[in-house]
Formats: C-alpha cells, sequence, structure tokens
C-alpha cells in the first residue's frame, strides 16, 4: 500500500473510532445531501416562478460558490494558527 493510501485508510478509521469526528462526518454527510438534493428544485423554483433563463437561476449558485471559498480559506487561516485542528473543529 503506497504512502497515500495508507494516510487514506488511517484517516478513515480515525473518523469512525473517535466519537467527534464521527458527529462532523454524519453532520457534513447530511448537509451535503440535503444542499445537493435541494439545489435542482431551487433552479427550476426559480425558472417558473422569477421567469428566469436557465442561466440566470444557475447564477445564483455563484455567489454561494464565491462566499463559500472565501470562508474556507478564512477558517483555514485561523485553524492554522491555533496549532491543533481538533478543538477548532469541535
Amino acid at each position: 500500500m503506497s504512502k497515500a493510501e495508507n494516510s487514506f485508510v488511517s484517516g478513515i478509521k480515525i473518523v469512525f473510532t473517535d466519537r467527534d469526528f464521527r458527529t462532523i462526518f454524519i453532520s457534513l454527510f447530511i448537509i451535503g445531501l440535503s444542499v445537493g438534493g435541494f439545489m435542482p428544485y431551487l433552479t427550476v423554483w426559480a425558472t417558473n416562478t422569477l421567469h428566469a433563463t436557465s442561466f440566470q437561476a444557475g447564477f445564483l449558485f455563484v455567489p454561494m460558490s464565491i462566499i463559500g471559498l472565501i470562508v474556507s480559506f478564512y477558517l483555514a487561516s485561523l485553524s492554522d494558527k491555533w496549532g491543533k485542528r481538533k478543538p477548532f473543529i469541535i
């Protein structure tokens, strides 16, 4: 097993053996499912209710992506400054 595969497997073991990481994993999984299921309906709603084109409805997601990117970089810089990441995640 390569070094990358070994670290991936050990990461999975940590997630499922540590209660806090398991809780974070389940929370993020449910959030991902809900966002993934909600986006197509939002696009259909925008085209029917607001009479937007498909391009305009899809363009609604651009600000959300940009804000998510900015917030991710900000939180990553905070976690790097604080040292240990586990308390920051919790």
